[in-house]
């Protein structure tokens, strides 16, 4: 599938709220759905073996933000947004 036939039909099956990105990587809507924890173990192991400041890092952290608005879940989206700020990360 195309990356905007995905982005499509995610959007179609509301696995994602409109106008959000869909998080680097994400394959098909079961991985978005079901996604959390491999972004969690992602981000957790690069701060562990690369630190908090690495650019991977803060990928990791941008990918959080970004799934947790794509799931209409503000306060957990605020939650990672405010350590990549703490970071050194744009928070945006």
């Amino acid at each position: 599938m195309t990356p905007a036939g995905f982005d499509q039909l995610c959007r179609e099956t509301g696995c994602i709220r409109p106008h959000t990105p869909v998080p680097d990587g994400v394959q098909d809507c079961d991985e978005l759905l079901d996604g959390e924890p491999q972004f969690l173990d992602a981000f957790h192991g690069r701060e562990s073996k690369l630190g908090p400041q690495h650019p991977h890092t803060i990928d990791s952290l941008k990918q959080l933000v970004t799934l947790y608005e794509s799931w209409g879940k503000p306060d957990d989206a605020e939650k990672w947004r405010a350590k990549l700020v703490q970071t050194g990360g744009t928070g945006q």
